[in-house]
């Protein structure tokens, strides 16, 4: 059993932000005590945006506890104090391989079966426990300090650091529902578009770049190389599944004789064809995928004859687990948080 003390100090820091961008609007504050009707909350900015923080930090921890999904490892139980987590010692299967209740027939059956069991013990989950939490730690101080929202001119910026808070919440709540939604593979996929588009916000990585193999493949070996080795061996879990499913996706051009070796020759905007590597080629389709949330029908634009040769050269097989790509570049950012913290601060001033 372990305790994942949460400091209090994190949420008093995102409160006083509330506080400021209140008075920010309404300066009167300062000299006129609101008084709140029972129940009600004064300076309550983004508050049910950023509740993770103070209350089940499910944003923060999740990837951590469903790094094996869809097995389980642990039982996390939420505290005012923190989170109390009951190691399992191994990694047990987090659903069954048949209806257990009505409304999952409508949810998708998924892949039944759940992979090879990962021979993981406690001292795999101590040790990815114990990496998680201090690298969380690091980035948590980081992402609270004033000191990396201020304008040119020196002044904090309480408005950057709660949306800061509200964005990496909202990224780990879609990362959670990768994780979780094992057997509906519609909803796993859009909430990894979803995630997709907080990481481009956050600055991190956009989709396009994320889906190609060679960057992808870039990540993995850097976190293998980062993460200490029994820690890895539970963490790694997601993301080497998201590489194997995005090799996969880039294996399923074919019978087609655009295709030549690794290149595929697709026309651009002028109409003219052009050879493009096949990993480009699987990120566009991925890419074509995440549009066509507003329907498959052409969108009118230079880029139409392209989708649909695209359409017409993969046969349509995406994994699941190619939802995991979000995951494995958010890993890349707990793995070095000071890589993180260099795009909260502001730009130089220029002499």
């Amino acid at each position: 059993m372990k305790l994942i003390r949460m400091d209090p100090a994190v949420m008093a820091r995102l409160a006083f932000a509330r506080v400021l961008m209140r008075i920010e609007e309404e300066p009167d504050l300062l000299e006129n005590r609101p008084a709140p009707a029972p129940g009600e909350t004064v300076f309550s900015a983004g508050w049910h945006l950023t509740s993770d923080l103070a209350v089940t930090r499910d944003a923060y921890l999740a990837p951590l506890f469903l790094s094996a999904s869809p097995r389980v490892w642990c039982i996390p139980c939420q505290r005012i104090a923190g989170i109390v987590v009951y190691d399992l010692g191994l990694a047990i299967i987090g659903r069954t391989g048949s209806e257990v209740e009505l409304l999952q027939l409508f949810t998708g059956m998924g892949e039944l079966r759940g992979g090879d069991r990962p021979g993981i013990d406690s001292t795999h989950t101590f040790e990815a426990t114990t990496w998680w939490v201090a690298k969380m730690n690091e980035l948590l101080a980081q992402m609270s300090d004033f000191a990396n929202y201020v304008d040119q001119s020196g002044l904090f910026v309480p408005r950057r650091l709660i949306e800061m808070f509200m964005s990496v919440e909202q990224l780990g709540h879609r990362l959670r529902g990768v994780a979780a939604h094992d057997r509906d593979l519609a909803t796993r996929r859009a909430l990894g578009f979803d995630a997709f588009d907080t990481l481009k916000g956050l600055g991190i990585v956009t989709l396009f770049d994320g889906c190609k193999l060679s960057r992808a493949e870039q990540a993995l070996r850097f976190l293998e190389s980062e993460l200490p080795s029994l820690a890895a061996e539970l963490l790694l879990i997601p993301a080497r599944r998201a590489v194997d499913a995005l090799r996969r996706v880039q294996g399923g051009f074919a019978f087609t004789s655009r295709i030549a070796g690794s290149m595929i020759r697709l026309p651009d905007r002028r109409g003219n064809d052009r050879e493009v590597p096949l990993e480009e080629a699987a990120a566009l389709y991925i890419q074509l995928l995440r549009n066509a949330n507003h329907g498959f029908t052409p969108e009118r634009d230079g880029n139409e004859k392209r989708d649909q040769i695209l359409l017409m050269a993969h046969d349509g097989n995406v994994p699941g687990d190619v939802a995991f790509l979000p995951y494995l570049y958010w890993l890349e950012v707990v793995a070095r948080p000071e890589r993180f913290v260099r795009k909260l601060q502001p730009p130089r001033r220029v002499p």
